[in-house]
């Protein structure tokens, strides 16, 4: 037996259910996963509120399906709870036919605790839909 990681952080998710969703989209169910399911529209947006307990650099993993049949740039804003935004980054999410996957990033610098916002946003986010986001 290995011994037990020390290191080792726990991992939050947070649904996409309980964001707070903007847009056009509808919330269903695919592969025993609810998830959130965009649609034709202009400023599609969906944005979790989040806590951390340590001040490090977190990594953020996106469980999303696209079915597109091409990749969709979306943006990506960490904010703290000031509204300050600590990153502002474009994510681009591959076509996935049918499947949930995952993509990453990190916050990009070390982060307090405290709470946060993740918000993704995209003038076009049709076929894009998100299951949850995972906190590491």
């Amino acid at each position: 037996l290995l011994p037990e990681d020390k290191n080792a952080r726990a991992s939050v998710a947070y649904e996409a259910e309980t964001a707070f969703v903007k847009g056009t989209f509808t919330k269903r169910e695919h592969r025993k996963q609810m998830g959130i399911f965009f649609g034709k529209g202009k400023k599609n947006s969906i944005e979790w509120s989040v806590s951390t307990g340590l001040a490090q650099i977190y990594a953020l993993r996106f469980k999303y399906m696209n079915t597109t049949g091409k990749p969709l740039p979306v943006r990506m804003q960490f904010i703290d709870s000031k509204g300050v935004t600590l990153k502002d980054d474009i994510l681009t999410f591959p076509e996935t036919p049918d499947k949930w996957k995952m993509v990453s990033t990190t916050t990009g610098t070390f982060i307090n605790a405290g709470y946060y916002k993740v918000l993704l946003s995209a003038e076009d986010m049709n076929g894009l839909a998100f299951d949850a986001l995972e906190i590491q």
